[in-house]
């Protein structure tokens, strides 16, 4: 697990330099904008977030399910466990909120599904 977080912040440095800023009024969602992709990270009590470019979603609450609200079109996914490895295989994301099945520490990848290349 500890593998991938590592990758995640090497691959993001850019976003993590920079300061990091609270999506929600109770600092429960945490955005570090990267050059590349955003990463957010879900803590609890929040089970919700918006992604408008391609992004990382991290579960770091107890819930199994998070709703992503993808304010950009053609957007695909791959869920991910808390060890980094896939658990599906890129889904087109339709746009508006949708509820994804996503295990406590694991992740959410959104790349551009036009062939913008999230690395993971």
């Amino acid at each position: 697990m500890l593998r991938w977080h590592h990758r995640l912040y090497a691959d993001n440095l850019s976003g993590f330099l920079r300061h990091r800023r609270a999506d929600d009024a109770s600092h429960s969602v945490l955005r570090a904008e990267a050059d590349e992709r955003d990463v957010l990270f879900v803590l609890q009590p929040a089970t919700s977030c918006r992604v408008h470019r391609p992004t990382v979603v991290l579960n770091g609450g107890y819930g199994t399910r998070l709703t992503v609200d993808a304010q950009a079109a053609g957007l695909s996914f791959t869920v991910l466990s808390p060890t980094g490895e896939r658990l599906t295989t890129g889904r087109e994301h339709p746009g508006g909120p949708l509820a994804i099945d996503v295990p406590p520490g694991g992740g959410i990848v959104f790349a551009a599904a036009a062939g913008s290349e999230v690395r993971l």
